[in-house]
């Protein structure tokens, strides 16, 4: 009878619902994962538009700089975007003068990047999403990755930054 009175008044829980709270925390954490999953692939998105950006003001100001020199843009083409770089000097009582010389500190953290690579003989640059549940490849790529090359618009006449494989990420 003693025993009887501990059962009752002893805190636990059965079994069968054990397995219910196991079941439940289990879903939840799968809903986080998911959730911080997506999220981590749209700071990686966001990383990449923003490298592209950055690339792409490089390559304006290499423009301007070698149109200041008298210099030719075709010499451009085909380049590798992230080693155009610029490294803005300034002295005092001098103003900031573009230097082309030494690449963006960000540009070479991108090389020593494993996402990124660049192929000299087609001239285009590569990057391997780590994350791609949201990507979608427009032009029947099977290969996961994404390309840009430098080239210029024959009509136009513009050199620039242009995307080899067209995606839709997100």
């Amino acid at each position: 009878m003693a025993r009887a009175a501990l059962r009752k008044g002893a805190f636990g829980l059965p079994l069968p619902e054990m397995w219910l709270v196991g079941v439940l925390v289990a879903i939840l954490l799968g809903v986080l994962f998911e959730r911080v999953d997506t999220l981590l692939e749209r700071a990686e998105h966001a990383r990449v538009e923003y490298d592209i950006t950055q690339m792409r003001t490089t390559l304006r100001l290499e423009k301007a700089r070698r149109l200041i020199a008298g210099e030719t843009l075709d010499a451009l083409v085909g380049t590798n975007p992230m080693l155009l770089g610029e490294n803005y000097v300034t002295k005092p009582g001098e103003p900031s003068v573009p230097s082309v010389s030494e690449p963006l500190h960000r540009l070479v953290n991108l090389i020593n990047s494993s996402e990124w690579s660049f192929d000299e003989r087609s001239g285009t640059l590569y990057y391997r999403p780590e994350r791609r549940r949201h990507l979608r490849l427009l032009d029947g790529a099977r290969a996961p990755l994404l390309a840009w090359r430098i080239e210029k618009n024959v009509t136009a006449g513009e050199i620039d930054l242009r995307v080899v494989s067209a995606y839709q990420w997100f």
